[in-house]
């Protein structure tokens, strides 16, 4: 079976293009969504940390985007897909394992975590001078990662796979491993067969500056986009009605991302401030009851998935300068945005801020919208 599954790979490598970032975003969110808490419960609980540490800390670690292109030239393309994609899956599933003490839980999280930071801009890198690969390949991958997220997240009625002690959690992320190791084994094959020397390039600083907005995605896709909890809540639906319109949002957004992708060369700035504005008003719009709640995610969703295209899209056109420079600054700045809006958001229930945490997505939807126009 596998075997007839690697020649199929082997024939159609777009799959493959498409399949690793989604399997990496898949573990990766999983990885995310589990710090986050562990940062409170074991740091700030359990050994006494100051707010302003753990937000340090958290801050550090994400950071860490910063030294991708000192890394990789350091010890090569190759070498980092390998260290951060391979590493991601093996961090993940020791995760699902451990059964210790929650400070182990914490040190894999960081790990995880940081390789998923790390591998974002590489794998860009690499993939946008390739046209069989491309940015739209990398931005469905995105998408259809975060979907199969919020797919297991569901099935599992909102409890993170990483807490679930049982055999079916396990066989999950043994799965997705195994499968997230494979694609990484093609990947590393097609390339050694078409002789390829695993280079990375990017474009001018205009054109880079945008991807700094996939901090503020992430942290609208955490904080709204898939958090089930929170729109059972707000609609006070009935768990399976409240999963399947979540589920079919990230459907909707990945169908509206297809038609973005194929409209062609042709200027986008007009459907860009359109598609910003209504994400900003879909962020900002307080709660309303069920249908209104409702209709502002699906909304949200297909926004944000719009504006994750024409952002990559424009990041991955004219990239000419080899290396990774200007990528990783911007990216670095974007996971440092990831951090600031997240811990503003939760700091208001620790200490006294001078702001309220609901313009926080509202903030997030317009940058997300400055740099699809840029």
């Amino acid at each position: 079976m596998f075997s007839r599954l690697s020649v199929y790979l082997h024939e159609r490598p777009s799959w493959v293009y498409f399949g690793l970032p989604a399997l990496t975003v898949v573990l990766g969110m999983q990885a995310l969504r589990t710090l986050v808490p562990l940062l409170t419960w074991v740091l700030r609980e359990r050994l006494g940390w100051e707010i302003v540490l753990v937000g340090a800390l958290g801050l550090a670690i994400f950071a860490t985007g910063f030294v991708a292109a000192s890394l990789r030239r350091l010890v090569g393309t190759r070498t980092m897909l390998v260290a951060t994609a391979g590493g991601l899956g093996m961090l993940r599933l020791a995760m699902q394992v451990w059964t210790g003490d929650p400070l182990g839980d914490l040190y894999f999280a960081i790990g995880a975590v940081v390789l998923f930071v790390l591998f974002l801009p590489v794998y860009f890198g690499y993939v946008r001078v390739r046209e069989e690969a491309g940015t739209g390949n990398f931005s469905l991958g995105m998408l259809l990662g975060l979907a199969l997220d919020v797919t297991l997240h569901g099935a599992f009625v909102t409890y993170d796979l990483s807490w679930d002690g049982g055999v079916a959690g396990l066989m999950v992320i043994i799965v997705l491993a195994g499968l997230l190791w494979a694609l990484l084994a093609i990947l590393l094959a097609l390339a050694k067969n078409a002789g390829e020397d695993l280079d990375v390039r990017e474009g001018s600083w205009g054109s880079v500056l945008p991807w700094l907005a996939l901090g503020p995605f992430l942290f609208l896709q955490m904080l709204l986009f898939q958090n089930l909890a929170r729109l059972v809540a707000l609609t006070e639906w009935t768990y399976p009605y409240a999963f399947a319109w979540m589920a079919f949002s990230h459907v909707a957004g990945m169908g509206a991302a297809l038609w973005t992708l194929n409209h062609g060369q042709r200027s986008l700035w007009p459907f860009a401030v359109l598609v910003g504005g209504v994400l900003i008003a879909a962020t900002a719009v307080p709660s309303g009851g069920g249908l209104l709640d409702a209709a502002l995610l699906l909304v949200g969703q297909v926004s944000c998935a719009v504006l994750l295209v024409v952002i990559l899209g424009g990041t991955g056109r004219s990239a000419a300068s080899p290396g990774l420079a200007r990528t990783t600054v911007a990216h670095g700045l974007g996971m440092v945005l990831l951090v600031a809006l997240l811990f503003g958001f939760y700091a208001v229930y620790e200490m006294d801020v001078p702001f309220s945490n609901a313009l926080l997505p509202p903030l997030a939807g317009l940058i997300l919208g400055i740099g699809a126009l840029v």
